[in-house]
This record gives structure tokens, sequence and C-alpha cells, in this order.
């Protein structure tokens, strides 16, 4: 509770051009995206794709058929299923 996150500027995506908040941190002092701590920090996909690829993955679907979806590698699907490496 002690910790004061503040909003500081936006930034947009080369990838899908959403415009994404970045924050800042009062107690350790650095800054950090909306992304920069969950599992999509770094993967080069948009947050749409993201998430086709969890509704198709909960249908079951292999990381060949999802690749071929979403128009992908399948090497691409399975670091985007794998999380943060």
């Amino acid at each position: 509770m002690d910790n004061k996150i503040t909003k500081d500027g936006v930034y947009t995506t080369k990838n899908d051009g959403v415009v994404r908040q970045m924050f800042y941190c009062g107690k350790g002092e650095h800054r950090f995206s909306e992304t920069g701590y969950c599992d999509l920090f770094g993967k080069h996909g948009s947050f749409k794709e993201y998430e086709q690829l969890c509704k198709l993955s909960g249908y079951g679907l292999s990381v060949d058929a999802i690749a071929d979806v979403l128009l992908k590698d399948t090497r691409t699907i399975a670091v985007w299923q794998r999380g943060r490496e």
C-alpha cells in the first residue's frame, strides 16, 4: 500500500499499433509497461492474436492447427503457449 504507482506516458506497439500505458513505480524507481510483468512481455504479436491462441488452445487444437489459422510459424505458437522464457 505504501508503493505509489503512477501513469508515466504511453507508447505505440510496432506490431499492432495499439497505444499502451507506461507506469512508474515510486518504491522501485523504475518504469514498466502494462505488459511488463505478464507472459506477453517481449512477445511479438498482438493482443488479438494472443486471445485467439488462448481460445483455440481451449478447444484442443494442435500447435500446427493454430499456426495455420493465425498464419504464424509453429515455433512461434509453441513459444507463446509456454509463456515467459
